[in-house]
């Protein structure tokens, strides 16, 4: 049996985001401390961003989170499970 990679949608947002601010992939694994292999996944949709990366996105580029798009931060309810940012009170 052949392993396939899992396959994310790309990231268009991040690459739009990054493309109008005049920022290389490099640059912006500098203003981020991402490591440049990071952002190239993201972008390709060969990774997902975590919640803490994708709040440290939001802040560089003066957005809400919630718009950076297919990779919603989910907040933890009390009970272990997670719901979109959208949904919480």
């Amino acid at each position: 049996m052949q392993h396939t990679a899992r396959q994310y949608t790309p990231w268009r947002c991040l690459i739009r985001l990054r493309m109008r601010a005049g920022m290389r992939r490099c640059d912006l694994a500098q203003a981020t401390g991402l490591s440049l292999s990071y952002i190239n996944n993201l972008e390709c949709g060969h990774r997902r961003a975590s919640d803490q990366n994708i709040f440290k996105l939001a802040r560089l580029f003066n957005v809400d989170a919630a718009d950076l798009g297919d990779s919603r931060p989910t907040v933890p309810s009390r009970i272990g499970t997670s719901k979109p940012t959208s949904e919480v009170a």
